[in-house]
């Protein structure tokens, strides 16, 4: 994988068109998985072909390969916005109803 060590212990990833606001929450998130030795993000605005776009580089060091831990937190994210989807829905649809919530 370009851009990895021998080992593949450490690798960085670059997510386009996102904001820091992501690389800081997926930086937060991923420090809190305890294979991760250190995560980083880095933010820049690029030029592709006279367009700007957003890019967030986000450095993995850790005892494990990266590329699953990132795979695990992309699960893990997915699951969790879909929980606070369907609460979000349960308590609007109460709140129409008013039944409270």
């Amino acid at each position: 994988m370009k851009g990895a060590s021998d080992d593949l212990s450490a690798a960085t990833y670059r997510i386009y068109v996102e904001s820091h606001t992501m690389g800081n929450a997926l930086r937060w998130m991923l420090m809190k998985n305890p294979k991760v030795e250190f995560c980083g993000y880095r933010y820049a605005l690029i030029s592709l072909l006279r367009r700007f776009s957003n890019l967030v580089s986000l450095p993995i060091f850790s005892t494990f390969l990266p590329l699953f831990i990132l795979r695990r937190l992309q699960l893990t994210c997915s699951l969790s916005y879909s929980l606070l989807f369907v609460l979000s829905a349960s308590a609007i649809f109460q709140w129409k109803r008013g039944t409270g919530g």
